[in-house]
């Protein structure tokens, strides 16, 4: 079984695939309950950004994309691919183009630029991933779980495949990054005939963990007035969704190892062994490979869980979902919400600890609190403390050895532009332990000095 099967640059000691560039309509300000689009560069040399004309038209090379903005001019921003790279210039525009919040004439892009046109933002992205040169025109909102970063894009058709196969899946990521909502949308693509049954590992009962699990014969066990299925035949010809798994009960991960091995139950008072077809996936936002390591999570399980392993990123590295889910949110509760550009510019570069979660509330909050009148930025300050980078000086819990990895690996996110998967190459290290050393030490990513 592949057991490393992570997002496509989640693979620290691989060679570099070939980096694939993309431009996302992360956000127009007049209409942001719009679902944004995301267009391939892969195989074009120019993009023209405009003010006027059809959504998107290609020709001989190059790509006019047009957005419905009238602070836009009719041939307002290009982006010219030379040697390489990409650059970058404003054809003359009433209203300027703006990079990184700095007004340009040209400008060399690098991946995660955010470019301003009139009141419309867009993302420059160029990442290393084997996932197809697609353009995505929009985006269903309505969708369980929907992203515009390729990557994670890619990870999830690879879960979704193992389903099929019935190989386990294993989720991981910060909390509010939308592991639930991943989870029900691999399952409902994996078209498995049953259904999807969570469980939630804190809210295992101890003393009744094999009646929860396995169910029980009526007058099996004191109460148990009816049959009862339990969650595991619950999720016959189905998913099993083991949900933070990191809190299960010892008792719960002996049981669930037996059923894993096994793939049949025992119910409680019963003594046939009834077989079982489900898919397991699992989800934790904790390090479940250290606590199996230091015996606080049973081993064999882990092992029987790990057939496809992922990580979705939080939101501060995958910033072209954020319109997204702005998009999403307004929609939902304010769907002719507009947005002043300086509101916009701070939900677009904002750290985002809670991730989606946090996203989500804080657009809901300021549109309640904004009314008929446009979403300011006040009204995001007003609901939400925005963090700021953090100070690189040494907490006083870090040990001499703390520091000494907080200065190698502050020089290696410096050397390697930020990029924790080149770093992660470079110490020979998973990506994933990156991003726990990053946050341990208080380290910005976007500033790591």
């Amino acid at each position: 079984m592949d057991r490393d099967m992570r997002t496509a640059d989640d693979a620290p000691t691989s060679p570099d695939p070939p980096s694939r560039p993309y431009l996302v309509h992360a956000i127009a300000c007049d209409r942001p309950a719009t679902p944004p689009s995301r267009w391939s560069l892969t195989r074009v040399a120019d993009v023209v950004l405009s003010g006027a004309g059809p959504a998107s038209a290609s020709r001989a090379g190059t790509l006019t994309i047009a957005c419905d903005d009238p602070r836009v001019s009719a041939r307002h921003a290009a982006l010219k691919r030379s040697f390489g790279r990409w650059f970058l210039e404003d054809l003359g525009s009433k209203n300027g183009t703006a990079v990184n919040g700095a007004r340009i004439s040209r400008h060399q892009l690098t991946d995660g630029d955010l470019i301003e046109t009139g009141h419309t933002a867009w993302w420059f992205r160029e990442i290393a991933t084997g996932a197809p040169p697609l353009d995505l025109a929009a985006v269903d909102l309505t969708a369980p779980f929907v992203t515009l970063h390729a990557p994670l894009e890619l990870a999830a058709s690879r879960a979704v495949a193992a389903l099929v196969v019935g190989l386990p899946v294993l989720v991981e990521g910060e909390p509010g990054v939308g592991k639930e909502r991943f989870v029900t949308a691999v399952h409902a693509a994996s078209r498995r005939p049953g259904a999807l049954v969570a469980i939630r590992g804190a809210a295992l009962p101890a003393a009744h963990v094999e009646g929860e699990l396995f169910g029980h014969r009526r007058g099996g066990s004191a109460g148990a007035v009816d049959d009862r299925l339990g969650h595991v035949r619950a999720a016959h010809r189905g998913t099993l969704f083991l949900d933070e798994i990191s809190d299960l009960p010892p008792a719960a991960q002996t049981a669930l190892l037996r059923v894993l091995a096994e793939r049949a139950v025992t119910p409680v008072g019963d003594d046939r062994s009834i077989p079982v077809d489900l898919a397991v996936i699992s989800a934790t936002h904790r390090d479940v490979h250290t606590m199996a390591a230091d015996g606080t999570f049973r081993a064999e399980l882990l092992t029987r869980l790990l057939g496809v392993s992922m990580w979705i990123p939080p939101l501060r590295e995958r910033r072209e979902d954020i319109g997204l889910f702005v998009a999403r949110t307004l929609a939902r509760v304010a769907p002719g919400a507009t947005l002043q550009s300086e509101a916009a510019r701070r939900l677009l570069t904002a750290v985002w600890p809670g991730n989606v979660r946090e996203l989500e509330q804080v657009v809901a909050a300021a549109a309640l609190r904004a009314g008929p009148r446009p979403i300011a930025l006040a009204d995001l300050e007003g609901v939400a403390a925005f963090p700021v980078p953090s100070s690189p000086a040494q907490s006083a819990d870090w040990s001499a050895a703390d520091a000494a990895l907080r200065t190698r690996l502050v020089g290696a996110l410096v050397a390697h532009g930020g990029n924790v998967s080149a770093v992660a190459r470079a110490l020979g290290r998973d990506r994933k332990q990156i991003h726990r050393w990053v946050e341990r030490l208080a380290i910005d990513l976007r500033d790591p000095r």
